[in-house]
């Protein structure tokens, strides 16, 4: 077992087999005991059958209950609409294209086989001053560093303000010479994101 143990549920999987044969232990042990007060096998299997059914109704459904109820699809995400914005426009595009995330966490792109690189200083920089640059500072710093995508989010309403964001995504389409808007096409409507693609 790795130490320090901090992940919860990584230590309840390693804890889990000590309780699982200090149980079963316990279980022959109560059998024992009654064989030694020389109770009726009857008996014995009946208290045996009461443990299980109590096991189960203790510990069976729940489990079954938390294993097969809906489940977000992660924190990052805000929702499954969002979630599937990705599928549909990122994830299609060829394994390592360079996607330039505004305000969202990389770890979106990574996650479809794409490349940002959140560990660069420059880009960290360039991140955290994006909404203070122009559009062709913005498209020049892209092009410079090969970034073919970029996307600005419902996480940048979170994080500069609704008029900030819709101020921005004004800056960019002003420039279409700069920038194509990949999502959202004529058919669909806006929901949660914007992907642009650099000219």
């Amino acid at each position: 077992m790795p130490f320090p143990v901090v992940m919860a549920h990584r230590w309840w999987a390693a804890f889990s087999i000590p309780v699982v044969l200090i149980c079963a232990e316990g279980f022959f042990n109560i059998g024992n005991f009654l064989k030694k007060l020389k109770i009726d096998k009857f008996f014995i299997l009946f208290v045996y059958i009461m443990l299980i059914i109590g096991i189960l109704i203790t510990s069976g459904y729940p489990k079954y209950k938390v294993q097969t109820s809906y489940w977000p699809p992660g924190v990052d995400w805000v929702s499954h609409d969002e979630m599937q914005i990705y599928l549909n426009h990122i994830k299609p595009l060829p394994y390592h294209t360079k996607v330039f995330t505004a305000c969202t966490k990389e770890a979106k792109v990574l996650a479809f086989d794409k490349f940002a690189e959140p560990w660069d200083i420059n880009y960290q920089h360039f991140k955290k001053s994006f909404f203070n640059k122009s559009a062709d500072e913005i498209q020049s710093w892209l092009k410079t560093r090969n970034y073919e995508y970029f996307i600005i989010d419902l996480h940048c309403v979170n994080k500069f303000g609704e008029n900030e964001t819709n101020f921005m995504l004004q800056e960019i389409v002003e420039h279409p010479q700069y920038f194509q808007v990949v999502y959202p096409t004529q058919e669909t409507q806006p929901m949660h994101a914007f992907i642009f693609r650099v000219n």
